[in-house]
């Protein structure tokens, strides 16, 4: 009944322990849901227990159980009232499994690109851990992905595999080892976002009459839109003159003022994550002598 009342699920995007205990929850709403429904698996009763139901306008929710050590099983479900039918029908999440430890959560303080591809993700370390592990994951995904391990006096770690035009969470958690080789891990901290964009390629600049000046430039993964940026000098402040409607449009142009001879440009990518716009590495700076 859900497939055919619900064209999608809702989606978890935080799952996170906060300091006191409490398990913050945010997940992606359905247009068809009329309410959410969140709900923990229990043990002892092998089948999940309703924490909460929900309007359709929430789409986040405070776990304050007080729980114990352990891992615990979280479910988003949307419902829907169907005519003729007494029971609602429901779309329910993917599992999102969330680590509760007395063992203080890392916090991740800093994600940079060191160069295209590569990220650096740095944290404050913690008394008494034995290692850290990095965890990754992209929109979509439910749970990090263990992307390296370091020792225990390390703060930074370098992920090498990032692609063009993906969103990164990253976290990090500290572990100890038991005396039958088994780990304890740390709460999770707040994810870090980081947005991989390449470097916009300029193909062509044309110069038009009446200080005309366009430029077309190679198509970069996940972008957006396309920024075109102006200055008087090659190392003055720049400004935004320009932009693209979309992703798909590769040409942008310009006009010069009444008693300029030319400018410097540069060109770069944007996209909007979670309402806010991240710009990619501009391209060099080309100046350009109006007709």
């Amino acid at each position: 009944m859900a497939e055919k009342v619900f064209k999608k699920k809702p989606r978890i995007t935080v799952a996170d322990v906060r300091d006191d205990r409490s398990v913050e929850l945010a997940w992606k709403g359905v247009e068809e849901a009329e309410g959410y429904v969140v709900e923990r698996y229990d043990r002892e009763k092998d089948k999940f227990v309703r924490l909460a139901s929900l309007p359709a306008t929430e789409k986040s929710f405070c776990s304050k159980e007080n729980l114990g050590d352990g891992v615990y099983q979280y479910r988003v479900s949307a419902f829907r009232a169907v005519e003729g039918k007494a029971k609602p029908a429901y779309s329910r999440s993917v599992v999102r499994a969330v680590n509760i430890s007395s063992v203080p959560a890392v916090n991740v303080i800093g994600v940079e690109s060191l160069s295209f591809g590569k990220v650096r993700v740095t944290w404050n370390r913690t008394e008494d851990a034995q290692g850290y592990v990095i965890r990754r994951r992209i929109e979509g995904m439910d749970a990090g992905v263990i992307r390296g391990e370091t020792g225990k006096e390390s703060d930074s770690f370098v992920d090498d595999t990032a692609v063009s035009g993906q969103v990164y969470y990253y976290e990090v958690q500290s572990y100890h080892t038991a005396q039958d080789g088994s780990r304890f891990f740390s709460n999770t901290g707040k994810a870090q976002c980081f947005v991989c964009l390449d470097r916009t390629k300029i193909l062509s600049v044309k110069r038009g009459f009446s200080k005309k000046v366009s430029f077309s430039f190679r198509m970069t993964a996940g972008a957006d839109c396309y920024v075109l940026f102006k200055s008087s000098t090659e190392d003055g402040e720049y400004y935004e003159v320009a932009r693209t409607k979309d992703g798909n449009t590769l040409s942008v142009s310009d006009k010069g003022k009444h008693g300029e001879l030319g400018a410097w440009y540069s060109v770069c990518c944007c996209k909007t994550v979670n309402s806010k716009e991240v710009f990619g590495e501009k391209t060099e700076s080309i100046y350009v002598k109006y007709r």
